[in-house]
């Protein structure tokens, strides 16, 4: 499961998500900060690759792209309307549609309708009258069913049921052909759903994720989930819990702590970085804090004058430097202390290397192995990448 804040998309509330067919993008509506209906793109790198402006707000009625015409539709009352300009494209409430709970276009460019009312899909082909309009009824279907996605990976259709935190596949006749359980994801409020080829570059290209739009929480989240079982191995020795430190009660705070690593033969050896602490109020101009393994702040650091985005960080007893990931320009940086002889302060030098020429499109950590290889993982890839020290791949 990978979950993306509504605040990481710009947006300050998240409300529905589709697909692009033509370039491939999720297309996530929301609102902007400046309270304005907003729909923006993401790569399938997952990357914002854009953003635009809607002519209403659409959050919770359901949203579509529609191949055919080539944009972004959306429900408003009782009617399919253009999201872009607010042009009325069809009307539901004539074609007998009673409760709109979701919207999807099918393998044959017919728009489907979720009619929660009836419990049943609305099939409307292309340029339908209502006497062109078919209604399939969903077997064992609940009244609370909401949002509608195709799977083209099975050809099959998806709806979901927030309130018993269950989603629901479907065959194309009706028949309900498994439930899916969402209470291990954290998910509340399911407002909109989208298949989409997962962001993982080294997945099979036919595999495909299940991407919703969440209400619950601050403004909301996108979701992506995985139909794959996750591989378990048998545990091999047993943690005991030492000491929990909130780093968030450090002054200055660490409200967003990403990386540590332990700098041996210090009186404060670990070392914590924070990739998100410079975009918030409280910032100090400090992104590295040094602590005790009593878990007593020492001092604090800074690495804004190479990267803003620290997620990861090692130690290299070797040659005393720290290597640091920086998760958007996709580096690692070979970091050596500078006069004060103190790794992670406004001295050090530094050199770097790119991984995303090798595949890795997502640095989120990185460490030292034994023989001074860097072992650098990609949080969307779920691959670890070996480099040399010098960042040979």
């Amino acid at each position: 499961m990978r979950a993306t804040e509504a605040g990481e998309l710009g947006l300050a509330e998240v409300s529905g998500v589709s697909r692009d067919s033509l370039t491939g993008e999720l297309l996530v509506t929301g609102t902007s900060a400046a309270g304005r209906p907003t729909t923006v793109g993401i790569s399938a790198l997952g990357e914002v690759s854009g953003k635009g402006t809607l002519a209403g707000d659409y959050a919770g009625d359901g949203v579509a792209y529609d191949p055919a015409a080539g944009e972004l539709v959306a429900v408003q009352g009782d009617e399919l309307v253009v999201a872009g300009s607010g042009d009325t494209q069809t009307d539901l409430a004539r074609l007998g549609v009673t409760r709109v709970g979701g919207i999807e276009y099918g393998p044959d460019g017919s728009l489907l309708v979720l009619d929660s009312q009836s419990r049943s899909i609305v099939t409307v082909p292309t340029g339908a009258q209502p006497g062109q309009v078919t209604e399939t009824p969903l077997e064992s279907a609940p009244a609370s069913l909401e949002s509608l996605a195709y799977n083209p990976a099975d050809q099959q259709l998806y709806s979901a049921d927030s309130s018993a935190g269950e989603v629901y596949s479907y065959a194309l006749d009706g028949t309900r052909t498994g439930t899916f359980d969402l209470t291990g994801t954290g998910v509340r409020t399911v407002t909109s759903m989208e298949f989409a080829p997962t962001p993982d570059t080294t997945d099979d290209p036919a595999a495909t994720s299940l991407f919703l739009t969440d209400a619950s929480g601050g403004g909301g989240q996108v979701l992506e989930l995985s139909a794959t079982a996750a591989v378990t191995t048998a545990a091999s020795t047993t943690a005991t819990l030492v000491r929990e430190t909130a780093l968030s009660a450090f002054d200055p705070p660490s409200p967003d702590s990403a990386g540590i690593t332990y700098v041996p033969g210090s009186n404060e050896p670990l070392l914590i970085t924070d990739s998100e602490v410079d975009e918030m109020p409280l910032y100090t101009g400090f992104n590295v804090f040094r602590a005790g393994l009593d878990g007593a702040q020492g001092s604090n650091g800074d690495t804004t004058h190479y990267t803003i985005e620290p997620t990861g960080v090692s130690y290299n007893a070797a040659d005393g430097h720290l290597l640091v990931s920086d998760d958007d320009r996709n580096e690692v940086y070979d970091v050596a202390p500078g006069p004060d002889g103190v790794p992670g302060t406004s001295d050090d030098t530094f050199t770097s290397f790119d991984t995303g020429s090798s595949g890795n499109g997502d640095a989120e950590d990185v460490a030292v192995g034994p023989g001074g290889d860097l072992y650098v993982v990609d949080g969307v890839n779920k691959e670890v990448y070996v480099y040399s020290s010098g960042g040979s791949y």
